[in-house]
């Protein structure tokens, strides 16, 4: 059996009948993965005489294998890296198999049975043996370098893809999984937690809770979690040390992120509306709050407006505090969303007017989440918005938010209801398309100004915290 042996989904082939077939593939693709899955040891001690190029002894009366002192005989290395393909093509056969599963049992509307596949897919991904994928790849690299030119090099090359796609690979098949899992229970991507070399260290688990319900408040704990364990491995908190490379970025590259999209801290304060403890960074409120303290000082010429001058100038000052200098340079970095935020306003820099329409929206943000927070987890849970959207388009209406919350009526608290109300109410101000909202309205409430300003604070108290740090040695 091999994967290309898997049922695969046609239009013109009853859906069931395809999945049933799928079930009884995967019955086959589990008895031919655990014939394998003891022999991890013996697979070991192939890959070691393909490593050092040695004949591999087999005793006929107790069948055990070992490494010799003498060379390989001839065609040996490419039989025992044939070998090896089988044993690993064997134990992924059962993920991969799960993955396509899930494809169909998605389209007959079957969640459980999609959280079942997945579920299982993901607790055999993780007993993959990595250490043992990434000798071979080696292996195979160095083999395909021995290999002449007019050599036959396809089965080669497509093993190594195998073993090593960045997409599909199986040394990364247990983080694709996860990423799988994370988008069904969340809409979500997944985020990536980085050492403090840039290495991945797992894929943070952010299906929150008990029951895989969406729940905030987990999002912060595990992040919270995180940041006591990079103090511990690393002896930094990733939150005040300035090391940029363990603050657990996705992706690891610095200068390309949207630090509000992929900085993990961020991400579990915007989804919980909580704060974390001990450092010095403004939120979008309380930088509204700070640069209209700050409004006269920074007018140097009582034109009633600042310009990108004015705050330049207002950087250059010694010894300015550290909120300050962060309120400053977000206001630069912002300049152009922020003087729109006054419609009245001018056009020649950024007004007291801005500064208090941009307070009026973050404040309103910050409240509007708590208000619709119940009702937001229950859409969210499982496929519940999916419920909620009769017609399965991804966009859910105002009158199909109605009827849910109608049909719900019997199983919702008093303050459940209370919360689908508000959610009523602030309606057009979470939707940003007139399709309908969709789940990534619900999962970030807040408007492309507060967005902007939250991913440039978190930037400017990282690049201070940095700098802070460059001082000191």
């Amino acid at each position: 059996m091999s994967e290309k042996d898997m049922p695969k989904a046609h239009a013109d082939n009853d859906l069931q009948q395809q999945i049933n077939d799928g079930f009884k593939w995967l019955n086959s693709a589990d008895l031919e993965s655990q014939a394998v899955a003891p022999l991890k040891d013996r697979a070991s001690t192939v890959q070691t005489a393909i490593e050092q190029n040695k004949h591999l002894d087999f005793d006929e009366q107790t069948g055990n294998i070992s490494v010799s002192n003498k060379p390989p005989e001839e065609g040996e290395v490419h039989k025992l890296n044939s070998d090896m393909r089988l044993y690993l093509e064997r134990l992924a056969l059962p993920i991969n198999g799960r993955i396509n599963l899930r494809n169909l049992l998605e389209g007959a509307g079957d969640v459980a049975g999609v959280e079942k596949v997945l579920s299982e897919a993901s607790e055999k991904s993780r007993d993959l043996p990595t250490d043992l994928i990434q000798r071979q790849i080696s292996s195979t690299v160095e083999l395909l370098k021995t290999l002449p030119k007019e050599a036959s090099r396809e089965a080669y090359e497509e093993h190594l893809r195998f073993l090593a796609d960045p997409d599909s690979g199986l040394l990364t098949l247990s983080d694709q999984v996860q990423k799988i899992e994370m988008q069904h229970y969340t809409g979500a991507a997944p985020v990536i937690a980085f050492d403090a070399k840039g290495s991945i260290t797992g894929v943070v688990d952010m299906r929150f809770g008990a029951g895989q319900r969406f729940d905030p408040e987990k999002a912060f704990e595990i992040a919270q979690q995180i940041r006591e364990q990079s103090i511990k491995t690393w002896g930094k908190d990733p939150l005040t040390s300035g090391d940029k490379e363990s603050s657990q970025f996705f992706p690891s590259q610095y200068s390309t992120l949207d630090f509000d999209k992929n900085n993990i801290y961020a991400v579990a304060e915007q989804l919980s509306g909580r704060r974390f403890q001990g450092i010095e960074k403004l939120d979008a409120t309380e930088f509204a709050r700070l640069s209209l303290s700050l409004f006269n000082g920074l007018d140097t010429n009582g034109d009633k407006v600042v310009d990108e001058r004015e705050l330049h100038e207002k950087l250059k000052q010694r010894n300015l505090p550290v909120l300050e200098k962060q309120a400053v340079s977000t206001m630069i970095d912002v300049l152009p969303t922020l003087q729109k935020m006054d419609r009245a306003g001018s056009s020649r820099g950024l007004a007291r007017e801005d500064l208090q329409a941009f307070l009026k929206v973050s404040v309103e943000t910050s409240e509007r989440l708590e208000k619709i927070k119940d009702a937001r987890n229950i859409l969210l849970f499982n496929n519940t918005f999916g419920a909620a959207d009769a017609n399965g388009n991804g966009n859910m209406t105002s009158t199909e938010l109605k009827r849910f919350i109608k049909l719900q009526n019997p199983n919702l608290s008093n303050r459940e209801l209370q919360s689908f109300s508000s959610l009523q109410n602030e309606y057009s101000n979470i939707s940003k398309s007139w399709w309908g909202m969709t789940k990534s309205d619900l999962v970030d409430l807040r408007p492309a100004s507060v967005k902007s300003v939250e991913s440039s604070l978190w930037k400017n108290y990282y690049d201070s915290r940095a700098a802070e740090q460059q001082t000191q040695r």
